[in-house]
């Protein structure tokens, strides 16, 4: 499954809206989101991303059809190091069990290093996340896991080129 990260639209809201499930609401947003509220989000990051601060996201594509969501922040300080770079993803149900995450943060810690903003992405992982508790047992991702106030932080260095 071919895999690209672009900007997100006020396009995108509704599909990205229509692509939250339980497990979504449990483990990233707490909530559901709505279309006007998303569109505003939306708005927010790519006003980030041209500043070149704060949490930026892209949407997560395949065949030309939103699959996912990834964002990534460099001034996030949340128990992580100050050189590393915070990454949520959300990947649609339609989508999960594909390698969709793995590839799109294999993208994004392309965007991190090729840009210089950071030295490593660190992922939040629930303890009780299983499918995201895979990244800490995955010796091939060359990631590793620590804990910091109940959570773990997995953490990738960024390849050099």
């Amino acid at each position: 499954m071919a895999i690209e990260l672009r900007p997100l639209t006020a396009a995108d809201a509704a599909a990205h809206c229509a692509g939250e499930d339980e497990l979504t609401v449990r483990w990233l947003t707490g909530g559901y989101g709505d279309v006007e509220g998303t569109i505003e989000y939306f708005v927010w990051l790519e006003e980030n991303a041209d500043a070149g601060v704060g949490k930026r996201g892209l949407g997560v594509w395949t065949s030309q059809r939103l699959c996912g969501y990834i964002d990534y922040d460099p001034d996030n300080d949340d128990g992580i190091d100050p050189e590393d770079v915070s990454i949520s993803y959300a990947v649609h149900p339609w989508a999960r069990g594909q390698g969709v995450a793995v590839e799109a943060v294999r993208l994004l810690c392309n965007i991190i290093r090729t840009n210089q903003i950071g030295t490593r992405a660190a992922i939040r992982v629930e303890p009780e996340n299983s499918r995201r508790s895979a990244w800490r047992r995955n010796p091939a991702s060359g990631t590793y896991g620590t804990s910091h106030r109940r959570r773990t932080h997995t953490l990738t260095e960024l390849p050099r080129r």
